[in-house]
């Protein structure tokens, strides 16, 4: 089930005092109209009574879809400088989760795609690769290449790059561009979807050079920065 808490915080506009309420975990199959606000970019979006401004607040949860097999365990987007130590925090609490629940349970596990993300963009964009029914390690060798070829993006060292959209009619993937310590003006554009086929199409190469990317919970072109490609094995 989902699990809820207020608090009293400040608008970060006018400093009115407000009370709401924030997720610690959600069950998206339990609770459908949570992860049609995730999608919609309205989840943990609050509006002040004072001054009518909109802001988000960023924190820890758990992202649950029982249905479709996701257990995406959501950090502050500020942690993922410390995305090492995060992606063991989730493996530790999946272990928890499934091994500890009821017969059958721990083997129900293993059929779930199980992430590590950085705020509600990251979530937006793992949901988004799921439901059009792509590799995300191999979407986010996409961003990395377009990342490294175009050099206004390859120039931020702490530029994110999220989908947004997905479109098999024309053939594109949409990102956005922006810097984690919040860029007003993110960038956005396309990129071509057959060169995301390409890359399927080599997939066991890559898996060899980059298998952290493909078997471990924070899929992101960030991690290959500290984990170098392995030499491949020479075919006799």
């Amino acid at each position: 089930m989902s699990d809820f808490e207020t608090s009293d915080v400040s608008c970060p506009s006018c400093g009115a005092p407000m009370t709401i309420s924030t997720a610690n975990s959600i069950n998206a199959w339990r609770h459908p109209w949570a992860r049609e606000q995730v999608r919609s970019g309205a989840f943990h979006r609050f509006g002040c009574d004072a001054c009518s401004e909109t802001f988000h607040v960023e924190r820890d949860f758990v992202y649950h879809d029982s249905d479709a097999r996701q257990f995406f365990v959501v950090y502050e987007p500020t942690s993922a400088t410390a995305w090492q130590e995060q992606e063991r925090l989730t493996e530790r609490l999946c272990v928890e989760t499934f091994q500890s629940g009821p017969s059958g349970v721990e083997q129900l596990g293993l059929t779930y795609e199980i992430r590590t993300v950085f705020g509600r963009r990251a979530l937006i964009d793992k949901l988004l690769i799921a439901d059009a029914g792509l590799d995300d390690a191999l979407v986010e060798l996409v961003k990395l290449e377009l990342v490294t070829s175009v050099p206004a993006l390859g120039a931020r060292p702490l530029l994110e790059v999220m989908v947004t959209a997905v479109s098999a009619t024309d053939d594109v993937i949409e990102l956005v561009a922006y810097d984690r310590e919040g860029e007003p003006n993110p960038i956005e554009f396309s990129a071509d979807l057959r060169r995301y086929r390409d890359f399927e199409n080599q997939r066991s190469t890559l898996v060899e050079r980059w298998p952290n990317l493909f078997h471990r919970t924070y899929r992101s072109y960030h991690r290959l920065a500290v984990e170098p490609a392995r030499t491949l094995r020479e075919t006799p």
